[in-house]
């Protein structure tokens, strides 16, 4: 820049006469002229003489920082962004999460956190999709329950504040999300072209992922103003859903009473229960077709009186006894205060042969030395394991009484064994009955358990809940003890089994008939069981159970349903089994399967899997399909919910 003398813009004479005007001649100009240059000398001076910045005044503007420096800082932000930890720190139940663009989604979301904590006295946490990492909703345990109410925005976009959720759910592959129990709303409106897809795509995923849906996906649709209505009429069958799935804590809330129970074989060394229980004390509490139902039971008097004889604890049953857990983070499933015969009776597995580590840990605290190397060498020595449980009725308190019969395990502590032992679980059953025809009295069909040990029949293992079922069932018919398997107490806790009760409580299932009745169906049972219906048992005469029933509704349908069935036990002839029908029979199952029909199999694991493998010879050949193209179709119809399976064991 180029500098212009004062001189050359302004004439001398002016320049001199400006001059004049500015030097001071009273003592007023002087005083002006002071007070104008102290200011000045202020203003250039701050922040060097006066005003100095505190050099740590930027500390309080900072985040403080953890000790060991920017790394931790970052894990500490992250973890406050993993959901698994939130409810872990919170101790909240249910976490609900919501997507939302113009806030109808997260209104619903707060509104039915509030709603669950009242009805239910669950705790919930109101998430923000946005504000967790998508990759922690796989950490969120299997105690825990997942609520999703997502809106779809436009043209089937998601919200801003779905976006990373859909990214990571959409692209993730594996099944991170095993352990995931969920339930889904959507937002849509059916005037645009992508009506739902948002919640479509997002449960689509979730179940890809390994995700379990408690009931199914719930939708409002905008077009004429039923957002409300909609999400109502959801949120009533979520909490009917809860009423069956929240309950699976120390003990279940309902006790029921069984109105109806009887005898389904006509053997006398083999037993099928038939049993009918009353709901119409509890109105909350109702279950569809297909749905389980679950068993407490207890354990039995034998059992319970060994190991209190063992433990030198007889005199001491009724003694009350408070449990705690020393790490407040761990919850002992367990009511607290109780008693020793309590304990045992009502709270752990101690029916169940204890593990080779088990028993390895029981040696520290045996009577005698012999005692302690019987112990540890059959908790180390895998074959002698095998062969004393394959000769033995192995329980806890047998081997304690087995190793060491003449001494008492006083020294044992009750918190090993509270640590060792699983706590009681209940037992689920099918239930037989429909909800239509009979919507409070559900049913169950029990096949009562026991099993001769492979090296000595006359050593008898008998299951847990079927023969407690059976017990009552004695019990009711004839007030008498059960004579037929082992001896159970049936009037539970405090009494409150009394009058012939069980505790119990409705699961969901996913085993539903289709939507559309005019689907046609293949049902395949073993022994208990469209309108094929595969049908398999020993024997005609022994244990075709619901023979009559089945065989008037085969009557009354005319046609419409055909029942085959295999029998395995019939002397002088070959045992014939369901696989073995459904090959005979495979023009049939193509021409169903070819027509979209649905296929369902109820029985054992192991039969589910020679079905399944009747099945794909007989689809493999009818379409020339390779091995790899069979597992593929498996698959794909299994996903969409055309093969249904109900089988355990």
């Amino acid at each position: 820049m180029t500098s212009v003398p004062i001189s050359n813009v302004l004439p001398p004479e002016y320049l001199h006469h400006l001059l004049q005007l500015a030097t001071p001649t009273t003592i007023a100009d002087y005083v002006a002229l002071s007070i104008f240059s102290l200011a000045i000398a202020t203003c250039l001076s701050r922040g060097i003489i006066w005003d100095q910045q505190d050099p740590l005044q930027s500390l309080a503007f900072e985040r403080p920082q953890l000790k060991n420096g920017s790394a931790e800082d970052v894990a500490a932000r992250k973890e406050t962004r993993n959901i698994a930890h939130k409810l872990e720190e919170t101790g909240k139940n249910i976490v609900t999460f919501f997507g939302s663009q113009s806030g109808t989604a997260e209104g619903f979301a707060h509104r039915l956190g509030r709603e669950l904590h009242g009805r239910f006295g669950q705790e919930t946490l109101t998430a923000d999709l946005s504000d967790y990492d998508p990759e922690s909703i796989a950490l969120i345990p299997k105690s825990k329950l997942a609520i999703f109410i997502v809106s779809t925005y436009e043209e089937g976009d998601p919200s801003d504040n779905t976006v990373e959720f859909w990214d990571w759910v959409t692209k993730v592959q594996g099944a991170p999300l095993a352990n995931l129990q969920y339930v889904a709303f959507g937002l849509g409106n059916t005037n645009y072209k992508f009506y739902n897809r948002v919640v479509d795509v997002v449960t689509e995923a979730l179940e890809r992922l390994g995700a379990t849906a408690l009931m199914p996906v719930g939708k409002a649709n905008d077009a004429e103003g039923g957002t409300a209505e909609d999400f109502m009429g959801w949120k009533d069958e979520l909490f009917r859903t809860l009423v069956a799935s929240v309950c699976d804590g120390v003990k279940p809330d309902q006790a029921l009473s069984v109105s109806h129970s009887r005898e389904l074989l006509s053997s006398t060394d083999r037993h099928c229960l038939h049993l009918e229980l009353d709901m119409n004390e509890h109105p909350q509490l109702g279950y569809k077709t297909g749905d389980h139902l679950a068993i407490w039971p207890g354990n039995t008097d034998a059992e319970v009186d060994i190991l209190l004889q063992v433990l030198d604890l007889v005199d001491q049953r009724h003694t009350p006894i408070s449990i705690k857990s020393l790490d407040p983070t761990v919850k002992i499933p367990i009511p607290t205060p109780t008693t020793y015969e309590a304990l045992f009776r009502h709270y752990l597995e101690i029916g169940a042969p204890p593990n080779r580590d088990s028993i390895s840990g029981l040696a520290q605290f045996a009577p005698t030395e012999a005692a302690k190397a019987f112990l540890l060498r059959l908790g180390k020595d895998k074959d002698a394991y095998a062969d004393f449980i394959n000769r033995t009725h192995v329980t806890l308190g047998r081997i304690l009484q087995i190793t060491c019969p003449s001494e008492k395990w006083s020294s044992l502590p009750l918190a090993y064994l509270v640590e060792t032992l699983p706590p009681m679980k209940p037992r689920y059953y099918s239930i037989s009955s429909s909800s239509i025809t009979s919507p409070r009295t559900p049913s169950i069909t029990v096949s009562v358990s026991q099993t001769p040990t492979a090296q000595n029949p006359a050593e008898v293992i008998y299951g847990v809940t079927s023969n407690y079922l059976l017990s009552l069932t004695n019990q009711i018919a004839s007030n008498q003890p059960n004579s037929q398997g082992p001896a159970y107490s049936l009037d539970g806790p405090n009494n409150a089994l009394q009058g012939g009760k069980v505790f119990a409580h409705i699961r969901r299932s996913k085993f539903k008939l289709p939507a559309q009745s005019s689907y046609p169906l293949i049902m395949i049972g073993k022994p208990v069981g469209e309108m094929i219906l595969f049908f398999g048992c020993r024997h005609p005469n022994e244990d075709f159970i619901y023979r009559t029933e089945l065989e008037e509704m085969e009557r009354a349908l005319a046609g419409k349903l055909r029942i085959i069935t295999a029998f395995s036990r019939v002397e002088g002839q070959p045992r014939v089994y369901v696989q073995d029908r459904v090959l005979e029979n495979s023009s049939d199952i193509v021409r169903f399967l070819h027509s979209d029909s649905t296929l369902y199999i109820c029985g054992r694991a192991a039969m589910a899997r020679e079905v399944e493998k009747a099945v794909g010879d007989v689809v493999r050949k009818a379409n020339e399909w390779t091995e790899e193209e069979v597992d593929s179709w498996t698959k794909t119809i299994k996903r969409q919910r055309k093969w249904q399976e109900d089988v355990w064991g």
